[in-house]
């Protein structure tokens, strides 16, 4: 499968109660803060909105979610306003903060000598904390250490838009409607042809074809409303422009838009690449397929 992120505002219990159970809102409902239930009921329903509405959600010894009776993994962030969700076939993370985070006293602990010297970029601080919690998610052990264990090495700023200017875009999908309440894919939108001249409509032409045979594809994308979700949009990016990693499904409200190419290691081990992103204007997100 495509690795999927989706990033969206917080919704409210009534808002999400569509896509969350009866169960998931008594227990969002015990709380003591509205701001918690938020989170957590959002996340669920973006969640069930990528997998199928009859998806179950337990968490592992670790303590992280798991998708129960189904092979994909799930990695869960939410900061402010906003939540993100990113399942794949394999071991995955994301991490979400607003830029403007103050991470002096954090990064002073969390970051060796030689991290802090990577860039002076001004989101940098944003990005260098992201990647960690993401690397401590995608280690999943209790026991790593974010300075000692988990090292940055590298930091490369990457040029890119939504709309596939200067990332290659693999393919656009329909805006996400209702339909996906059910787990089905809400396909409007999406129309033309892929580069081998054959006809695009939705998920099962054009993007998806393209990316299911490996061609490049084109089309456009109209908006459409999706409830309180907002009109999101949805494109697949990856390539050369994103430090050469795999095509990953990017679903937003807000323009999500690459910003760097980070490199780590988890306790010496292999050379993990990783994506820093623009959600927006107020929040940057780290991702990990």
């Amino acid at each position: 499968m495509i690795p999927h992120l989706t990033a969206i505002p917080l919704l409210t219990a009534g808002e999400a109660a569509s896509h969350v159970t009866p169960e998931e809102l008594a227990e969002a409902a015990a709380f003591g803060s509205e701001h918690r239930r938020r989170e957590r009921l959002t996340w669920r329903a973006a969640a069930r909105r990528m997998l199928g509405g009859e998806l179950r959600i337990a968490y592992d010894a670790v303590g992280a979610p798991v998708a129960l009776g189904r092979p994909e993994r799930l990695s869960v962030s939410h900061a402010a306003e906003r939540a993100a969700v990113l399942v794949a076939d394999r071991p995955c993370a994301v991490d979400l903060e607003r830029c403007d985070r103050n991470f002096s006293r954090v990064l002073s602990r969390c970051l060796t000598p030689f991290e802090q010297q990577l860039s002076d970029d001004p989101l940098f601080p944003a990005a260098a904390w992201c990647t960690k919690e993401c690397l401590y998610k995608y280690g999943h052990d209790r026991t790593l250490a974010l300075r000692e264990d988990l090292r940055i090495e590298g930091f490369e700023r990457i040029g890119g838009d939504e709309r596939g200017e200067r990332v290659e875009v693999f393919g656009a999908f329909g805006i996400f409607g209702p339909g996906l309440g059910r787990g089905q894919a809400g396909l409007a939108g999406f129309s033309g042809t892929d580069r081998a001249g054959e006809p695009a409509a939705g998920f099962a032409g054009g993007a998806g074809a393209a990316l299911n045979s490996g061609r490049e594809g084109t089309g456009t994308v109209d908006s459409e409303p999706a409830g309180r979700f907002g009109i999101e949009r949805s494109v697949v990016f990856g390539g050369s422009t994103c430090g050469g990693l795999a095509p990953i499904l990017v679903t937003a409200v807000e323009p999500l838009v690459p910003y760097a190419v980070l490199t780590a290691r988890i306790r010496g081990g292999e050379l993990l690449r990783l994506v820093a992103c623009r959600l927006g204007t107020e929040y940057l997100l780290v991702y990990l397929v």
